[in-house]
């Protein structure tokens, strides 16, 4: 027995259109956010004793696009709502969180992959191969210097919220004073 009829086929096509249409809507928003320095670190919650001030200025810019009567049952006294009431508040609560994680994990998939340290355990082949004369960056210490000198991109990633500029400079200046010694290394 054949399930897909004309008429599902045509809804298949309206929802595909609509999700097509949803996605390519996000792409101006999004690059605008990544362009502003924005981060996916950015809509997760600090830990405690930071400050949440950024954080809850998002969650503020997420609740502005809810539906009016949204909006009005957030800031309603819980205690004077009965169970459903209750419920639904409750569940608009939890569309603010939902909406910060679609919004990190899309400028997560706009931002470089940093490679992690694998504790020891590398991909390179165990045979040492003689690097060419001219060939600086074939030699293990060239490559080192080159993933050191990406460490001012990723200081870039945090939040301020989270690495005040002060330590930033000063990290910074570590990573400059770092590759200066490595590279006075003949």
């Amino acid at each position: 027995m054949q399930k897909t009829t004309n008429a599902i086929l045509a809804n298949v096509t309206a929802a595909t259109k609509t999700i097509e249409s949803k996605e390519k809507s996000l792409i101006k928003p999004l690059d605008a956010l990544y362009a502003d320095g924005m981060r996916s670190v950015d809509f997760k919650a600090p830990a405690k004793g930071l400050d949440r001030t950024d954080y809850g200025n998002l969650k503020k810019a997420v609740v502005a696009a809810f539906t009016v009567a949204e909006r009005k049952l957030l800031v309603a006294d819980t205690k004077s709502m009965n169970e459903a009431t209750k419920a639904l508040k409750k569940t608009i609560q939890q569309k603010i969180g939902a909406r910060m994680g679609d919004i990190a994990r899309l400028l997560k998939a706009r931002e470089p992959k940093v490679e992690r340290a694998t504790g020891g355990a590398t991909n390179q082949s165990t045979t040492a191969s003689a690097p060419a004369a001219n060939n600086t960056s074939a030699t293990p210490l060239k490559s080192y210097i080159e993933k050191v000198s990406t460490g001012r991109e990723v200081l870039k990633a945090i939040p301020p919220s989270k690495l005040t500029v002060l330590k930033q400079k000063t990290i910074e200046k570590l990573i400059g004073d770092l590759l200066e010694q490595l590279n006075s290394i003949k």
